[in-house]
This record gives C-alpha cells, structure tokens and sequence, in this order.
C-alpha cells in the first residue's frame, strides 16, 4: 500500500511540476496516430497561448489562434480568444486529458473523443525571464507624429509572444471573433547586453538589437524569409521596440507584459 502511495505521489508531483514547465514551444507531430504535414507550433507563456500552422517549405499562412490556459489535473482546459478558422469559437473552450510521455513529448486527448488525440514535441524552452512572455502593445508612435499613443486595455488587441527562440504575433478582436492578422517565426538578440534602464534612465552603453526571421505572414506571403532588425531596450519592464517595418516605415512602440 505504501508503494502505491509514493508511486502516486510520484505522478502527482511530475505532472504538477511539468505544468509549470509548460512554457515554451511545442511542435504538433500526430493527430490520431498520423503524421502532420504542415508545421503547427504553439507557444506557452503562463497562463496565455497562440498557435500558428504554416507550410514550412513556403510559408503560405493556415490558420493562427490563441487565448489563455488552465492546467491542472491531468487536464488541459483551452480557453479560445480567437480562431482564424472559426470566429464562433471565440470565447469558447476546449478540454483535453494531460498526459506527459517523455520529458519533451505529452499527449493532449479530448475528453468529449478519447479516439481523438495528439502528439506534441517540446521545441524550445522559455527560460529568459525578460524577454520570454506574452506581451502586448502598450503605446505606439506614428511615423511624422510625436505624440505616443496609448493603446488601452480593450477587445481589440495586439499581442506577441516569445520563448526564448520562437515569436508569435497575434491581432484580433475577442470580443466578435475577428482574426486581424499574424505573424511569427524565430528572434535573436546580438551578443552584448540589452538596455536595463533605472527609473527612467537613458544610457544606451548596453543597448542591443533584436531580430525577428519571419517564417509566415499571414497578411503578406513575400514577406516569409526576411530578417528585421529593431533596437532592443528593457527599461522597468517595459520594451521600447524601435526600427522599420515590412513595408519600410519607422517602427516606434512600447510594449508592456500581458496581465
């Protein structure tokens, strides 16, 4: 009886840890025991989550999505915001039973279906405490005016998500269901340390670059394979991301960590 114990408290413990663990990128590999074609990546921050799904080889958009999470239980609850797919299942939620086959693969299967389940391989970790999160915008300034403007907690939103190698940005309305745009792939920093400003402070010694690899763009398809580069500064946990824009326009935005 005691073995039976520990050894459920064993499971208990792994699965309890491995949701905190949760964060990162993950990798569709099967669904119902068949191998996906398309490349379907979804990413974790916390309590919040976006999916993509692309051809790889191309680029041409699928679908994306995103929304919050709950994991507890042996139980993965979805919480949608938005489909592209499908607007009506904004607001609506999935559950699926957790179950972690090795340390980088888990099995997601419907509680409503036990013959539908999938397959998902870790691909990345989120363990930069800066920059790994969803974050959404906060202010922006338009090219010619030098007012900010303060964008508000509202159905209509914009936000982007990283793990320490994968991006995801997402634009939509939760509120009717409208898929606005995204866009995603992976980012780097250059070597030297990126700008930690105090109470405000400007010095720029360590400022450094943050690239995004575009992988797909659901908006415009010959963006796919190009590299932008924007100035990277972390200052009271705020980032100030500045640069140019797909079409060439000055990018100047603030954005702030998602609550």
């Amino acid at each position: 009886m005691k073995r039976v114990v520990l050894i459920l408290s064993i499971l208990f413990f792994n699965s309890f840890s491995y949701a905190n663990n949760l964060n990162g990128a993950w990798k569709l590999d099967e669904v119902n025991g068949k191998k996906v074609e398309t490349h379907v990546i979804q990413l974790f921050s916390d309590q919040f989550y976006t999916f993509s799904e692309y051809d790889k080889k191309t680029g041409d958009f699928v679908r994306a999505g995103g929304g919050t999470y709950l994991l507890e239980n042996f139980r993965l609850q979805m919480f949608i915001e938005i489909d592209s797919d499908n607007p009506a299942l904004s607001n609506t939620s999935s559950i699926f039973k957790f179950l972690q086959l090795e340390e980088d693969k888990i099995k997601l299967t419907s509680m409503k279906d036990s013959s539908k389940y999938e397959i998902w391989k870790r691909i990345d970790t989120a363990n930069h405490k800066e920059m790994a999160k969803c974050w959404r915008i906060h202010k922006k300034q338009d090219e010619g005016d030098l007012d900010w403007r303060v964008i508000e907690y509202a159905p209509r939103k914009t936000i982007k998500m990283l793990t320490d190698n994968y991006y995801q940005v997402l634009a939509f309305n939760k509120k009717t269901g409208q898929f606005i745009g995204s866009s995603g792939g992976t980012w780097s920093k250059t070597k030297s340390n990126y700008f930690v400003g105090s109470n405000g402070g400007s010095n720029t010694k360590n400022s450094a670059k943050y690239i995004e690899n575009i992988a797909f763009f659901s908006k415009n398809s010959t963006n796919v394979g190009r590299s932008l580069e924007f100035d990277l500064k972390i200052s009271d946990g705020l980032w100030n991301h500045t640069g140019r824009q797909t079409d060439g326009k000055t990018l100047l935005e603030i954005w702030m960590p998602y609550k």
